[in-house]
């Protein structure tokens, strides 16, 4: 929080983002600044839990609704990453950091809190996977339930509570096995990419890739090897990419309060 200029949070209304600015607003003297972007569809629209936040905190609080006809913003983002970057949440990144410039320098942000606390929903997904290979002996898993899901029905239009086939078929085959096929497109859809790409990607597995990260994590518990991946993976490839890349096309700094392990 020390800076010679104006500084200030974003807000999403979360866990992460809240616990950054209820912290910040015990330490300042004056209202901290915050910022939040939402969306006019109601289940995607965060405004109404960061407004709760900022008037429990008592920020000067900033808020934005984002059209999903900005046509210009993609364009922007090309130049800003110069490479394919999947991550559709960069567009309203971007967004929140052009707000927060506005009225800051500087701004903190709750980034890191998922891969640190567990907080993304695919970790639950994989505590329940692990819990459920644990209830049943490997060639019971080997032979009816796999081979039972063989003969589900892949079902992409069905509901997604009834698309069953794709997630039990992977979380039985071993612990981590369905994070790690997930984070694997190359190999897992290859009809995605022109034969010439995939001349020029040869044996590269990416699969292999975050299995080395796995197996390194210094934890026994199935869990924390996940979040370690992710730590090395997703957070610093996607989450602190996107959030710099984009901030800074704004002219702003964003400081990872979350990730600073410089100071205890």
């Amino acid at each position: 929080m020390v800076s010679d200029v104006p500084l200030g949070a974003f807000l999403s209304g979360g866990v992460d983002s809240s616990a950054v600015v209820a912290l910040m607003a015990n330490l300042k003297k004056e209202p901290v600044t915050t910022a939040t972007i939402g969306f006019a569809e109601g289940g995607l629209n965060e405004l109404p839990f960061a407004r709760e936040v900022a008037e429990q905190y008592g920020t000067c609080h900033h808020e934005k609704v984002v059209a999903p006809d900005c046509a210009d913003i993609p364009e922007k983002l090309v130049a800003v990453f110069d490479e394919p970057f999947a991550d559709s949440s960069a567009q309203p990144t971007y967004c929140v950091s052009k707000l927060a410039r506005e009225q800051v320098a500087v701004a903190l942000s709750g980034d890191g809190g998922d891969e640190n606390f567990a907080g993304y929903r695919r970790y639950l997904f994989d505590v329940l996977e692990n819990r459920l290979r644990g209830m049943f002996p490997s060639w019971v898993r080997r032979s009816l339930i796999c081979g039972g899901a063989a003969l589900y029905p892949k079902g992409d239009r069905l509901p997604q509570w009834m698309r069953a086939k794709d997630p039990v078929d992977k979380s039985l085959q071993g612990s981590g096995g369905r994070r790690l096929q997930l984070h694997d497109l190359v190999s897992g859809a290859p009809d995605l990419f022109t034969r010439g790409f995939m001349e020029q990607v040869g044996s590269l597995s990416p699969t292999a890739h975050f299995r080395a990260h796995y197996r390194k994590a210094d934890a026994l518990c199935p869990l924390s090897r996940i979040q370690y991946l992710d730590m090395k993976t997703y957070l610093v490839d996607d989450i602190l990419t996107k959030v710099d890349r984009t901030s800074m096309a704004n002219s702003l700094e964003v400081r990872v309060s979350v990730l600073d392990h410089g100071r205890r």
